[in-house]
């Protein structure tokens, strides 16, 4: 049985499918952004209206995974990772909820007020292992009996479950999803809270997700791009609105591990590479009009010094609580488009004209920026490239800023800024790395911070356990991983066997499936 969206709040974003962003092959085209800022999506199928967003709807569009069910892991570490997720300038995350929460748990959720964060609670799947989704009902009966209603402000349906549900999964999570819809909507306590629709594992069945439009207020997709470029996986956000027409979207699953000696499932990435990729992924996803985008995750959950399980490194956080390239990277990007400000009217007072030069014609990735204001006024043009890394002609990019009025302007490279005589004009070499204009206001600064620790190095072992390769091999994985296409087979987080392959030809075969208390 199906229903009808009964007109329930959905507080974040727009149903609109894109968000502005502008793209220029690199020859000399010139893109003129100006005027009033727009918070908002564009509208379905219109052409750039050259407005901006504020800094800090971006900011508010990032969460990260979590999985502290997992006490006995890096996740045990309640306090110190909750005040790395606040460092990092995030208000969102993403956990699952069981059908007999543990008492660790519980007390971490409820420790999320006392750090400003809010919870996007997975109920259905995580701590299921019979294949049998349990009653929504009696979920909400578990959130409420938890004291768990002033914590969440989303709630969203069993993870992923194409990977754990047998040969009826499909009619079981219709019917799941809607069941959902209606004990969320139907309960006083609850009722305003928005419901997130299906995620699957593999790739190819995002289009068998229908059925359930009008049991979902948001749209899901796992953009998993296989280790290769962000941009290689956008088209799964428009396969996951056509299940949907006109809802809204929320990326609740995508990220990068950089298991070097890895030979299955996902591809590995180096450390840099996986900085700049996750700052594109989410700077795509918003520009694609993504409400929020949930970083696969917050924490490696263990060490692994043989550098062969990917789980043990798709986390920001290393499991001494050091910090990973990628999470000063993401920081660094938060702060400095962080915006108190309020009640001001947002306003871009300065035009500017983006503009790459005629000697980027021919390299491998389109240039992109996107403009951010904050209250005050201050600007934003954060740059990047369509480029798979590492790349040389990327790295020799070089884009000009036109502004309309003289202004002071900085250039910021992650925690490193170079101030530019006031002018009318700026010159930005590099976009192998997302570089950001900052025009007007005062110099950014950062708060100090203890550099990046290095993964471990060692070679690979052959024999044992099966995982190991000989590092010539996953030297060449890496390759790939940097440079290649997106053709191969992707199966899941966890291992699989040969017999799981996908069906070909797939272009990025599957998107893994979640794991932890959200699987």
């Amino acid at each position: 049985m199906f229903h009808t969206i009964r007109g329930y709040a959905v507080p974040h974003g727009s149903a609109s499918p894109r968000r502005l962003v502008h793209g220029l092959r690199a020859a000399g085209l010139g893109v003129l952004l100006a005027g009033a800022l727009a918070t908002g999506a564009a509208p379905a199928g219109a052409a750039p209206d050259d407005t901006a967003h504020s800094a800090a709807s971006f900011v508010d569009s990032v969460g990260v995974v979590t999985h502290f069910r997992y006490a006995d892991t890096t996740y045990g570490q309640v306090d110190a990772l909750l005040g790395k997720v606040k460092a990092l300038g995030v208000h969102h995350i993403r956990d699952g909820l069981t059908p007999n929460p543990t008492p660790e748990l519980l007390a971490a959720f409820h420790k999320l007020p006392d750090y400003g964060i809010r919870l996007n609670l997975v109920v259905g799947s995580a701590g299921v292992s019979d294949g049998v989704l349990p009653d929504p009902a009696a979920l909400l009966g578990v959130a409420h009996d938890s004291g768990l209603r002033p914590i969440v402000e989303t709630i969203e349906t069993a993870n992923e479950w194409d990977s754990k549900g047998g040969p009826q999964w499909l009619p079981d999570l219709q019917n799941y999803q809607c069941a959902l819809f209606d004990a969320v909507h139907q309960n006083a306590e609850w009722a305003d809270v928005p419901v997130i629709g299906p995620s699957v594992a593999r790739r190819f069945r995002v289009p068998l997700l229908t059925g359930m439009a009008d049991c979902q207020d948001y749209v899901n997709a796992h953009n998993y791009a296989n280790g290769a470029p962000p941009e290689d996986a956008l088209d799964l956000l428009d396969q996951a609105r056509a299940n949907a027409p006109g809802k809204p979207i929320i990326v609740t699953e995508t990220g990068y591990h950089t298991a070097l000696n890895r030979t299955q499932n996902q591809r590995p990435v180096t450390e840099d590479v996986k900085a700049q990729y996750l700052l594109r992924t989410l700077l795509e996803n918003y520009a694609a009009g993504v409400t929020r985008t949930y970083v696969y995750q917050l924490a490696d959950e263990r060490v692994d010094p043989t550098l062969t399980e990917q789980e043990a490194y798709f986390g920001l956080i290393r499991p001494d609580l050091s910090e990973t390239p990628a999470y000063q990277a993401l920081q660094s990007l938060t702060s400095l488009l962080a915006d108190q400000g309020t009640g001001a009217a947002l306003t871009a007072p300065n035009a500017v004209t983006v503009t790459p030069s005629a000697q980027a014609q021919g390299t491998a990735g389109e240039v992109h920026h996107l403009l951010l204001t904050k209250a005050d006024g201050t600007e934003y043009v954060v740059l990047w490239q369509r480029a798979a890394l590492p790349d040389p002609a990327a790295a020799s990019t070089t884009v000009r800023i036109d502004l309309a009025k003289p202004a002071a302007a900085f250039v910021v490279d992650g925690r490193g800024v170079t101030a530019q005589p006031q002018g009318n004009s700026v010159t930005v070499t590099g976009l192998d790395r997302v570089k950001v204009v900052q025009i007007g206001g005062s110099k950014p600064t950062f708060a100090p911070s203890t550099p990046p620790t290095a993964q471990p190095t060692v070679p690979a072992t052959s024999g044992g356990s099966g995982h190991g390769v000989l590092l010539g091999v996953g030297a060449l994985l890496l390759l790939l991983a940097a440079g290649g296409g997106a053709t191969v087979a992707v199966l899941s987080h966890r291992a699989k066997s040969a017999s799981d392959a996908e069906p070909a030809p797939q272009p990025l075969g599957s998107q893994p499936p979640g794991t932890g208390p959200t699987a």
